[in-house]
């Protein structure tokens, strides 16, 4: 058991060196929230609720790059995390439909 468990937090350590602890997808968001919000003052509301929903979509390319012109190290590839991060990643466009379906009824 204890091998185990020193195996998971290996891997959470390396996930968590390899991201710089989640430090450029705050600076890439904070500044699409900051973006998204700039804008609303010059766009209607309902351009403004569009804007909120897929600022997303910049944000994650923006903090990829963030984190490799900081030079933070790559993942292993034998990290099993990596499998799970990816996941959540790509589920979240797959879902957009089925959320606006939800919300239009």
């Amino acid at each position: 058991m204890q091998n185990a468990v020193s195996e998971i937090d290996a891997a959470r350590h390396d996930a968590i060196t390899s991201a710089g602890a989640g430090f450029p997808f705050l600076c890439a968001f904070g500044l699409a929230w900051t973006a998204a919000a700039a804008l609303s003052y010059a766009v209607s509301a309902e351009t403004t609720a569009w804007i909120y929903l897929l600022q997303g979509g910049p944000a994650v390319p923006l903090a990829f790059t963030i984190q490799k012109l900081m030079g933070y190290p790559r993942a292993s590839r034998a990290n099993p995390l990596l499998p799970l991060s990816l996941q959540l990643l790509f589920v979240q466009p797959v879902a957009f439909p089925v959320f606006l379906l939800v919300l239009s009824f």
